[in-house]
């Protein structure tokens, strides 16, 4: 066989490579918060442009808006409405979480069970849940208490469904590491299960925040006395396309804060979750 020998790599290329690396990490730096600047500036000359086609009486113009958010702010009305529908949002996310990874988990680690339940519970997501919500103003009334339980509606379903699919595309090479170290149950669900699931856990959480966000404003649009639905709804009622144009900006400001949040979160566990593989004990 011919010997192929690889040429030996000299101090200049060594230095260039590295000057590379130093230059490329500089410019990730520089170009980082930049980059974060891009994406609104080209909403915001999409909108202006919408604005100048279709004329005031179908777009907000962004100067207007501004002013809106600025009056707003300065009367305090937008922001205790912000305030009250994320504080609302945040007790429907808690109902959420907790009733969506209960049963996620126990349909994930039952085949029993998932196999049995999996159906109905994809037709129940399918389902509209903005035509349930006179069911719940009939057993609950009108009140927070009925905008957080339709809202966690919202929300509980899809976090079920994403758990069910990581915990059961747990890899059976982890479950059988596990008993090959005679790990029990309760110490394979959370020394294997929990770790491997964490990624997809977190990205369910995410989704299920936001739909709770949207569910807590629709519930605030139909039947409430406070909130950003509220404003909003008023707003349209007097057509007046500033305050809608800055309840929306708001709204969605608010959301991309939270959800940056648990993005954030998210990375944070994918870096330092366990890893099962190298060691389960």
């Amino acid at each position: 066989m011919t010997d192929v020998r690889t040429p030996p790599v000299t101090e200049a290329q060594t230095a260039v490579a590295s000057d590379t690396a130093t230059v490329r990490g500089r410019q990730a730096q520089v170009l980082g918060p930049a980059r974060l600047l891009v994406v609104p500036a080209v909403l915001l000359l999409i909108w202006y442009t919408l604005y100048l086609i279709l004329g005031r009486d179908a777009v907000a113009s962004p100067a207007g808006v501004a002013g809106e958010i600025r009056d707003g702010l300065s009367a305090g009305w937008l922001a205790e409405s912000m305030l009250i529908t994320l504080r609302t949002a945040t007790m429907a996310f808690a109902l959420a979480t907790a009733a969506g990874l209960w049963l996620g988990f126990v349909l994930g680690l039952s085949r029993t069970v998932r196999t049995a339940l999996r159906s109905p519970i994809l037709w129940a997501q399918s389902i509209p849940k903005i035509v349930l919500f006179p069911v719940f103003l009939l057993l609950m009334g009108v009140g927070t208490s009925t905008n957080v339980a339709f809202a966690s509606l919202y929300g509980a379903i899809p976090l079920a469904i994403v758990t069910m699919t990581g915990v059961a595309g747990t890899p059976s090479v982890l479950l059988r590491l596990g008993r090959s170290y005679r790990l029990g149950r309760w110490r394979t669900f959370w020394r294997v299960i929990v770790p491997n699931t964490l990624p997809t856990l977190s990205i369910g959480l995410r989704y299920c925040f936001s739909l709770c966000f949207i569910g807590v404003v629709l519930a605030e649009m139909f039947v409430s006395l406070q909130g950003a639905g509220r404003e909003l709804i008023q707003a349209m009622t007097l057509s007046n396309l500033d305050r809608i144009f800055a309840i929306a900006v708001a709204l969605a400001v608010v959301a991309l804060l939270v959800n940056g949040a648990f993005l954030f979160v998210q990375r944070h566990l994918e870096r330092h979750r366990p890893q099962p593989e190298r060691s389960p004990l």
